[in-house]
């Protein structure tokens, strides 16, 4: 134990204090996730965003939110109930209106949210270590995720925002969690049952979220017979009821709202049971495999970021990530042959529900989306999929590896740890590389031009739009006069052909004959 303490101190008194600073680390990663998603602050709406934009023009607040909170049923998606998620959307249609930058920082503000709130979660957690020192493990897990290329497009495509939400609200009520089982007060109980609660009324994990939090609950306080645990027990309990309460409410009035709607769904298929288990392991190896190797993952920018066959395995980049990945692997492996059961004690129960949460999030995209779509087509235009596994991993990974290698004080174990964190802050910078190339190409390709075209748009109706004839057209060398052919079943005003501009400004976007002509040039 002398040798350990005398490590930790020396590693410590290497740097200056405010390195080991909570406050100056959340800065750094902060900071980190502008530089990368810096380009992103420049996308313009696409894919479905255009189908919502559309759709929602001319609606006042109230419509955008309290008259929207089941979209996804009044366009014929009855399965789907998220009333949180369209209600924020409907916030920022009415606050943002066309102003996209505006629409891409609140996305990346709420990453770099979950990001903070993924590094407070690890740091309390090794703060209750018996002898707790500084550590650089919460930061180097917490810029990994924040830099994480496979899962990109979650932060920078602004229609999948209240994903963001959920995963807020999950590490939030995950912090919670950790505050009550350690101290058990009435209002940490509160801050869990309020961020799972809503997060059940934000994406469908959260229900499950919440009945595995439960469950958790009465596992943990029925095991303990101390007098501590016997004082706070009525807390506890009463936050496990009140989580399980959550889906019920949920499913209550998601049954309630879709009797309301007369929706028909259409019957779901028969469940392949081959291939459901086929799709499981794929969709977790492959979003795996991506987050630990960004170099050999190719995005592809454009209307969505979707992912194209791999580099070149014998690339410059590639190769260093993967000797990165068998230093990890090797490292993490070590950890895990040498670790004690006893030293888990405390951290198998949050791992395996985390562990819960990833297979049950796989096996609700598989059944939703690939089972009907294809697996391979669905890794690959939904690419943003690999945020949220990544985001139940990671925690997974943290109990069960890095807890106990904190935990570690033979010298060799100390380095091997060094190794690990420092292959892990390789990852994180090449993803962060990878993160600035992708949005730099869709800005050059796609968002600089649409954006440029827009904002003359807006200017123009700001001049001109009072008029009565008001009119414009794009002048035909304009990338933003580009046709999206497969917009035409989903518009408000049906036209022989659609452009960004026809869909974002349909009362004054023409073919031809318009009053004024917009010039890209």
């Amino acid at each position: 134990m002398h040798l350990d303490r005398s490590l930790r101190v020396d590693d410590v008194a290497r740097y200056p204090r405010f390195v080991w600073s909570a406050p100056a680390q959340m800065v750094v990663l902060a900071l980190a996730t502008v530089a990368a998603y810096y380009h992103a602050f420049f996308d313009v709406a696409r894919a479905d965003q255009l189908i919502y934009l559309n759709q929602t023009i001319g609606k006042d607040l109230w419509a955008l939110t309290v008259g929207a909170y089941d979209l996804n049923r009044s366009v014929g998606d009855f399965l789907l109930f998220r009333p949180v998620l369209y209600v924020l959307l409907g916030i920022e249609r009415w606050a943002f209106g066309y102003h996209f930058v505006l629409w891409q920082a609140t996305g990346i503000g709420l990453h770099i949210g979950v990001v903070l709130s993924l590094f407070a979660y690890f740091r309390r957690r090794l703060g209750r270590l018996p002898s707790a020192q500084p550590s650089a493990t919460p930061f180097v897990l917490a810029l990994y995720f924040a830099l994480l290329f496979a899962g990109t497009e979650m932060v920078a495509w602004h229609h999948i925002v209240g994903y963001l939400v959920f995963c807020l609200l999950l590490v939030q009520g995950a912090l919670a969690y950790q505050r009550l089982v350690t101290t058990p007060a009435a209002g940490h109980g509160v801050a869990l049952v309020a961020s799972i609660g809503l997060a059940c009324f934000t994406y469908e994990l959260g229900n499950v979220a919440a009945l595995v939090f439960a469950a958790m609950l009465f596992f943990l306080y029925g095991r303990r017979r101390t007098p501590e645990a016997a004082a706070g027990r009525g807390v506890v309990l009463a936050s496990a009821l009140m989580l399980i309460a959550a889906p019920c409410g949920y499913a209550l009035w998601s049954w309630l709202d879709y009797r309301h709607m007369s929706g028909a769904a259409e019957p779901a298929p028969p469940l392949d049971a081959a291939r459901f288990v086929v799709g499981v392991v794929i969709s977790a190896g492959y979003w795996l495999a991506a987050s630990l190797w960004p170099a050999a993952t190719h995005l592809v920018p454009g209307a969505r970021i979707q992912a194209a066959r791999p580099f070149p395995l014998l690339s410059g980049l590639s190769v260093l990530n993967f000797a990165f990945c068998l230093t990890a692997a090797w490292a993490t492996g070590l950890f895990a042959l040498r670790r004690r059961i006893r030293e888990l004690a405390a951290d198998i129960l949050p791992a395996a529900g985390f562990l819960l949460l990833a297979a049950s999030y796989t096996a609700i995209i598989v059944i939703g989306r690939s089972l009907q779509r294809g697996i391979i087509p669905t890794l690959s235009i939904n690419s943003y999929y690999a945020y949220i596994f990544a985001l139940l991993w990671l925690p997974a990974f943290f109990h069960i590896v890095l807890v106990p290698a904190e935990a570690a004080h033979a010298p060799r174990e100390l380095r091997r740890r060094r190794l690990l964190l420092v292959s892990l802050t390789a990852i994180a910078v090449i993803g962060g590389i990878r993160i600035f190339a992708v949005h730099a190409a869709m800005h050059r390709q796609y968002s600089g031009p649409i954006g440029a075209v827009v904002d003359h748009v807006q200017a123009l109706r700001e001049q001109h739009g009072g008029a009565p004839d008001f009119s414009f057209e794009i002048a035909a060398d304009c990338p933003a006069a580009v046709d999206i052919p497969w917009f035409a079943p989903y518009a408000r005003e049906k036209r022989a052909r659609y452009t960004i501009p026809d869909v974002l400004f349909p009362d004054a976007a023409r073919s031809e004959g318009a009053k004024y002509t917009v010039d890209c040039r």
